[in-house]
């Protein structure tokens, strides 16, 4: 993929998801929550631009819904359960609310 972007709804966050070579930068993706970006090396193959996307999309997830809860009840211990839960309804509003994305993630399916 050549540069180029596209948006992704997390919970009430519209991230800008944007696709460049970054060969110079050791990371297939880097997420920035203060700016609301995701960068993706376009120079990767597509399955790993495509897993990048999901690894920086699940920061977001986790910034969105985990980082605001540990702030705000201060609780030093996360169980696997409570990670699931706090996280799946998120998750699935990023499916719900992003066919671009999806649409990306399923390319080179067969």
């Amino acid at each position: 993929m050549s540069t180029s972007t596209m948006f992704v709804k997390v919970g009430p966050y519209l991230y800008l998801v944007h696709f460049e070579d970054m060969s110079r930068v050791d990371a297939d993706g880097l997420h920035y929550p203060g700016k609301l970006i995701i960068y993706i090396d376009s120079s990767e193959v597509l399955r790993r631009q495509q897993a990048a996307v999901m690894h920086e999309l699940l920061h977001a997830v986790w910034e969105c819904v985990i980082g605001r809860q540990v702030a705000v009840n201060e609780k030093r211990t996360i169980s696997e359960e409570d990670v699931v839960t706090a996280l799946a309804p998120t998750l699935l509003g990023v499916i719900h609310d992003n066919p671009e994305l999806l649409r990306f993630l399923r390319r080179g399916v067969k």
